[in-house]
């Protein structure tokens, strides 16, 4: 019988990694905590549509990552609930007031609250959809 608390413990590490990735602005380590699978899904606290499918997640990233200067990007009391293969984490993010693009104009700094889902492939936890949302009156 799979260990839960191990789990739950390997779905944290997962989700900081992600956080880490984001915050170095590392395109390899985010492709390294996603899954590269045609059914994953992004929506961003702006997006107007889903974004659906690995190519069009990593064009999106490849973007970000050329055009953010600087982000600090991190997890606020996250839940981790994990079912068998699949796991979800539910949290708000908080951007870091220094975050910025490259022509130094500053990111929205307002609080979102996230929802990402974890798959677990050949024994890793990868991301498979990542949902994030601005949190009005915040």
């Amino acid at each position: 019988m799979p260990n839960a608390s191990n789990d739950k413990a390997e779905v944290s590490r997962a989700n900081e990694f992600y956080y880490h990735a984001m915050s170095s602005l590392d395109l390899a380590l985010v492709e390294k905590a996603w899954a590269h699978n045609d059914y994953v899904t992004l929506v961003g606290p702006r997006h107007t549509a889903p974004m659906i499918g690995w190519s069009d997640i990593r064009a999106y990233y490849a973007k970000a990552v050329s055009t953010i200067g600087k982000i600090s990007l991190r997890p606020i009391d996250p839940h981790i609930n994990v079912n068998g293969d699949y796991a979800w984490i539910v949290a708000r993010e908080e951007i870091g007031a220094e975050s910025r693009l490259k022509d130094g104009s500053p990111l929205s700094t307002r609080p979102t609250i996230s929802t990402n889902v974890f798959e677990k492939i050949r024994g890793k936890w990868l991301m498979v959809s990542h949902h994030a949302q601005e949190i009005h009156g915040a």
